[in-house]
């Protein structure tokens, strides 16, 4: 009897750990999962081997690589993410075309901001003094967004389970690296740290991409792929930059606002929490990712897809949230006991309103899938000018927790938009279809 029992649960996981889009979730989130603990990790490390003016300054810079990767990505993810998967002869074009655009645009961007880095955030000018340090930055720029469209590019190529594992690698190594240069590289160690083992992990990659899995995938896909046309994709990669540049301001910028308004040492305390937010958002695009794929496969039954993805959403943030809102104090404590003092109530709003962002998007999977980015442009501008117009407002008057007020009323407003609001007639009141066996 027990046997029996197990066989079967053991049958039932297999079943459910086959089907494509739970397995992308899963593994994606486990890539997710190891980002954000040993993001965490990092960050603990780096709290104690760093005052809080260093990490304030490097996590401002990091910051800025991080915004300005969003501004040069062209929203190419996005492009991979949707047209990869039936891209047959045509993948491997795709592919090094969006590699060489993104390398040529995350170093203008890169230049352009170092160019005026005075004008425009003063507190990051030690960017410029040093030649060395300016070159890298713009290195590091470039890697990073090569290092993120290639995560994308193994996903569309059906091979997401390889993305732990790299994920994996590089946070271990950075980790490694943030101790060795404490001592050697101080004033830049953090930056450095975050960096560098990106930059090394880009070719291997990327040699296993090309030579391997690109002709698998050509060959695989040859019976159902669907020709690229400029006039299809180019809207589309259009519309996804924008909301994707908005969607990018939203996160990278705030820590850039309260280091121009209170200076580095407040920008410590609102960045650990922040990180544990995004730690969570991340998670959550795991699930819009793997619902644009599967829709762009079975978009007749992308309804039941979409509630597949919500019920996925309220399984993983259900419990990490309880959790967070009552030990917040005793979680950043590990960072430090002012670190705990200052970002409390902040990491408890935060994680709060993550909840609602998880909705949105699931509602932006589902517009990628429709090719509707008219809809993701729109909601993505007035999110983002919201947020940071209240958080600009309300930091003077609430200090760093005006961050987290900020957060949790635009989140909340935005979630409430789609879900009961005047967004909800353009997904919700699809017919409900059973999704095929995959």
């Amino acid at each position: 009897m027990l046997n029996d029992t197990r066989e079967r649960i053991y049958s039932v996981l297999v079943r459910h750990l086959s089907t494509p889009f739970y397995g992308r979730i899963y593994a994606l989130m486990l890539s997710s999962v190891l980002l954000s603990g040993f993001g965490i990790a990092y960050w603990i490390v780096a709290a104690h081997l760093y005052s809080p003016a260093t990490l304030g300054r490097n996590s401002a810079a990091i910051s800025a690589m991080t915004f300005l990767a969003g501004v040069a990505s062209l929203a190419l993810s996005t492009v991979v993410i949707r047209f990869v998967p039936a891209a047959g002869s045509q993948t491997r074009t795709l592919v090094l075309v969006s590699y060489v655009i993104i390398i040529a645009s995350s170093t203008i961007a890169a230049a352009i901001f170092l160019a005026g880095v005075n004008l425009w955030a003063p507190h990051l000018g030690f960017l410029v003094d040093d030649p060395t340090l300016l070159i890298f930055f713009v290195l590091a720029t470039v890697s990073w967004n090569v290092f993120l469209l290639q995560d994308d590019v193994l996903t569309g190529l059906g091979q997401a389970r390889w993305v732990p594992f790299e994920n994996g690698v590089y946070s271990v190594a950075k980790i490694g690296l943030l101790v060795f240069l404490a001592t050697r590289a101080a004033p830049y160690g953090i930056l450095a740290s975050s960096t560098i083992p990106a930059m090394l992990a880009v070719l291997p990659v990327n040699i296993l991409v090309l030579t391997r899995f690109i002709p698998r995938h050509s060959a695989q896909t040859a019976d159902r792929a669907a020709p690229i046309r400029l006039r299809r994709l180019a809207p589309f990669a259009v519309g996804g930059y924008l909301g994707r540049l908005f969607y990018m301001a939203s996160i990278t910028l705030l820590p850039i606002i309260v280091v121009e308004r209170f200076g580095a040492t407040a920008t410590a305390y609102v960045y650990l929490p922040w990180t544990v937010a995004v730690a969570l958002l991340t998670l959550s695009t795991t699930i819009q990712t793997s619902l644009t794929i599967q829709g762009a496969h079975d978009e007749e039954n992308l309804l039941a897809h979409t509630r597949q993805a919500l019920l996925s959403s309220i399984r993983l943030f259900g419990p990490p949230t309880v959790l967070i809102l009552l030990g917040a104090p005793y979680f950043l404590s590990v960072f430090g006991g002012s670190y705990a003092a200052e970002g409390s109530t902040l990491l408890r709003l935060l994680v709060l309103g993550s909840i609602p962002a998880a909705i949105t998007l699931v509602y932006m999977g589902v517009c990628q899938v429709r090719q509707r980015m008219d809809i993701i442009v729109g909601f993505q501008a007035i999110l983002t000018m919201a947020l940071l117009s209240l958080t600009w407002i309300l930091l003077p008057v609430e200090g760093v927790t005006g961050v987290g007020i900020a957060w949790v009323l635009c989140q909340s407003a935005a979630a409430a938009a789609v879900l009961v609001g005047p967004l909800r007639a353009s997904w919700l009141p699809m017919r409900y279809r059973r999704p095929a066996p995959s």
